[in-house]
């Protein structure tokens, strides 16, 4: 067996798990019962860690990532944090087209080791989901990247995929609030902007 990071693209499919904001695209099913770990897409590609066994044959559409990402990636898991920023900032320069998905992988080796490189002053801690829903399980902690001062609300880090999410203050057990003013914006584009200079990846 093989484990490994790959990007795969995917395929127009709505009976598999794993599907973009549009429910179009999705991870081939074939390939779902080799998946360890599901952990960015960019439109309709998918990067995950997978166990695919000596023999597999079905490379159609997989691209193994190098060494040098995947230790980048393997840094990036031991600060969820990191990961969850770098490919946020991936999909806003994809989303306005200030890159293309050409050579998705190289930019997001540069992304990834900006923000590995610059991330040490950051103050994100975790805290304690007081409810449930789809993206938040009760009692679970969760990462806090910034406190939305306009809007009362958190931004916060899923475990499973490493995206980020917008959610109400009070849905969170916060013991300490000066932690907040730590990491507080006044609105989701500031928390952006200011992330993507701090990063040294402009505009």
């Amino acid at each position: 067996m093989c484990k490994a990071y790959y990007l795969i693209e995917g395929v127009k499919d709505n009976s598999a798990i794993y599907k973009d904001s549009n429910g179009i695209y999705s991870i081939p099913i074939e390939l779902e019962k080799y998946l360890l770990s599901y952990l960015l897409s960019f439109k309709h590609f998918y990067l995950v860690e997978c166990c695919f066994p000596s023999n597999f044959s079905n490379l159609e559409n997989i691209k193994k990532i190098d060494e040098k990402l995947s230790l980048l990636i393997e840094s990036g898991i031991n600060y969820p944090p990191v990961i969850g920023l770098a490919s946020e900032i991936l999909k806003y320069k994809l989303d306005n087209n200030l890159i293309d998905m050409t050579d998705i992988l190289s930019y997001y080796e540069s992304i990834l080791g900006n923000v590995l490189s610059h991330i040490h002053n950051e103050k994100y801690f975790m805290a304690k989901s007081l409810v449930s829903d789809g993206y938040k399980t009760k009692d679970c902690y969760y990462w806090i990247l910034s406190y939305l001062k306009e809007e009362e609300k958190v931004l916060f880090l899923t475990y499973y995929d490493y995206c980020i999410y917008e959610e109400d203050l009070e849905d969170f057990e916060i013991k300490d609030f000066s932690m907040l003013e730590k990491i507080s914006f006044n609105n989701l584009d500031e928390f952006y902007l200011k992330k993507r200079h701090k990063f040294m990846i402009l505009p």
